[in-house]
């Protein structure tokens, strides 16, 4: 349903921000840890998001794939682009405009 699928995507925003405050990439890099495989399934994870994203939000989803280097039109079948490590290593990843604003507390 539609929201079970809300409810996934929430899931995996929230578990992927979890590693982020767990793991604290800002500390590794500062002591000059390679921390580039945690970058990929960081940014493998938005690929998953921004593929489940698609026939929800598609603007939103086609920016953040425009943004992994990923044209749309490419995209493969579900059943094919929901496979963990499509993206390419050494993707280069482009600044964008802020898709999701932070709410005012």
């Amino acid at each position: 349903s539609f929201d079970s699928a809300i409810s996934m995507i929430n899931d995996m925003v929230a578990y992927l921000d979890g590693k982020i405050s767990e793991t604290k990439p800002w500390e590794k890099a500062k002591r000059g840890d390679d921390i580039s495989e945690f970058l990929y399934e960081l940014v493998e994870g938005l690929r998953q998001i921004a593929i489940v994203l698609l026939p929800i939000i598609p603007s939103t989803a086609e920016k953040i794939l425009a943004q992994l280097g990923i044209d749309v039109a490419r995209l493969e079948t579900l059943d094919v682009e929901k496979e963990w490590g499509r993206l390419e290593k050494g993707s280069i990843i482009k600044k964008g405009e802020i898709l999701f604003p932070r709410l005012q507390k």
